[in-house]
């Protein structure tokens, strides 16, 4: 379920991810969200004890995210901004950002590298 909720890479403030999408059909992209009760849009070390402890008590509760990559708006996150899946697109991001992929819940994962949704994700350390 971690990667199917917004979900932050790293706690660590130093650094980027990215994702370069490798795919040519319409796969989805990646969204960024607010999780609603803490008004968080990313989070870090500070944040990350209340942060965790609140999406706990929530994931056991009446608003569960379902089975399915949440894409959108839902009772405990707030899309924030949305970028598209396109060939040959890089995507750079704070790792301390609350993100997720904009999955389809119809999608059905293809193996084949041609037709799948292929995408490589790489994370950069700034060092001071």
């Amino acid at each position: 379920m971690v990667q199917r909720i917004p979900h932050v890479d790293s706690v660590q403030g130093n650094g980027l991810a990215s994702v370069h999408y490798l795919f040519r059909e319409s796969h989805g992209g990646t969204a960024f969200y607010r999780h609603r009760k803490s008004g968080f849009e990313y989070v870090d070390e500070s944040r990350r004890d209340i942060y965790f402890k609140t999406l706990q008590g929530e994931v056991n509760g009446p608003n569960a995210p379902g089975p399915e990559y949440i894409n959108g708006d839902t009772p405990l996150f707030a899309q924030v901004a949305r970028q598209d899946g396109v060939f040959n697109r890089i995507l750079f991001y704070r790792r301390t950002s609350l993100h997720s992929g904009c999955i389809d819940r119809s999608f059905v994962p293809d193996p084949d590298p041609l037709r799948g949704r292929l995408s490589i994700n790489c994370f950069l350390d700034v060092v001071p």
